[in-house]
């Protein structure tokens, strides 16, 4: 299962998005340790405020499990300073990227 999570980054963060890069670089650690797949990292050219989670799960219910656990909950203390989480749009889709060449991109650093 792919998920693709859709985040807005606050105004201050994109004047000066130097801590961002260490958090996002953070969580995607995190991400790819709980789900055990590469997580990917994409803004988007026509509105970079917005950013792009691309990443797998062997499930959609390993992924809703692994929302209120400790270790999400941390990364998203430290993000709700960077984005604007009301704004958080998540959907899962039917398909496996994990062993797709298209995501060599690497967006801000996070890698």
């Amino acid at each position: 299962v792919t998920e693709l999570a859709i985040l807005r980054l606050s105004t201050a963060t994109y004047e000066d998005p130097t801590n961002l890069f260490k958090v996002l670089k953070h969580a995607k650690e995190v991400q790819e340790t709980a789900s055990g797949y590469p997580a990917y990292y994409f803004h988007q050219i026509e509105d970079p405020f917005y950013v792009y989670i691309i990443g797998s799960w062997d499930s959609v219910e390993d992924h809703m499990a692994f929302l209120p656990k400790q270790e999400n909950q941390e990364v998203l203390e430290l993000v709700r300073s960077h984005l604007i989480l009301s704004e958080l749009t998540m959907i899962h889709i039917d398909m496996n990227i994990t062993n797709s060449s298209i995501f060599t991109h690497k967006f801000l650093n996070v890698v």
